[in-house]
């Protein structure tokens, strides 16, 4: 599916659950772009953060499943092929500008 983000991303976006990930995914580039707190949730590396980091009211929730859903719907949801068309045109154009 990506390139970038791993596929148990993809699987929680799809079905609407919010991905929780450690706070070192927030440096990492991203296609589609992906941010904290408009995607997933983050933890810190030594788990400090973990009891009120996640108290979120349910409308936080869906905002974040959501944005995640679209961002599936979008770039990855299977279209003409397996896969999504706009992964394929963006993985071809990366090819593409590297190669000419």
């Amino acid at each position: 599916f990506s390139i970038y983000a791993a596929q148990r991303f993809w699987d929680a976006a799809m079905t609407g659950t919010i991905n929780v990930l450690p706070s070192r995914t927030a440096d990492q580039e991203y296609f589609p772009p992906m941010n904290p707190g408009e995607h997933y949730l983050c933890f810190k590396e030594d788990f400090t953060d973990l009891e009120k980091k996640f108290i979120i009211t349910e409308h936080e929730y869906y905002r974040i499943a959501n944005a995640a859903l679209e961002l599936y719907n979008t770039y990855m949801r299977p279209t003409d092929y397996s896969i999504g068309t706009a992964i394929l045109r963006h993985i071809t154009d990366t090819i593409e500008r590297h190669t000419c």
